[in-house]
């Protein structure tokens, strides 16, 4: 699968837990992905937890929340010198969602919403907006990657 053009912006609070090994992100179910519509403003060093987001899109089978996130792994590229953050593509059938702008990475673990992590931002080219149609976001190269 392609890669779902856009771009990628970690949260301060999220990466410093995740360089501090506080947030295992390749332990199976930590970490969620939910969508958020364009009127969501991010700032990524004040907004830290899930009561921060606002303005999620979910219908059909996309559910509140967002979905778990599989196949999550830290992998080094010596060919070019990178370490890099990658999950496995997300599919799901049917969704109805009006205009799904950023995919919002968390830590979902903990029970309570100001407890989950905010961990990464996606920002795509084009909003995903399928009415019960299917949503695939795949990151083939890595949802964020740095150079070494």
């Amino acid at each position: 699968m392609p890669a779902t053009p856009g771009t990628t912006q970690l949260y301060a609070a999220g990466l410093q837990k995740w360089q501090r090994g506080l947030l295992p992100v390749t332990t199976a179910g930590c970490l969620k992905a939910l969508l958020v519509d364009a009127s969501y403003t991010p700032n990524m060093e004040t907004h830290t937890n899930l009561t921060h987001i606002t303005n999620e899109v979910y219908g059909d089978d996309w559910p509140e929340g967002g979905v778990t996130l599989t196949g999550v792994d830290v992998t080094i590229d010596t060919s070019n010198d990178r370490c890099q953050i990658g999950f496995a593509a997300i599919n799901v059938t049917p969704a109805s969602v009006a205009g799904g702008k950023r995919l919002v990475i968390y830590h979902a673990l903990p029970p309570a919403d100001a407890d989950k992590t905010l961990f990464a931002l996606i920002t795509f080219t084009t909003a995903l907006s399928p009415v019960y149609g299917p949503i695939a976001i795949a990151a083939p190269d890595g949802m964020f990657r740095t150079g070494y």
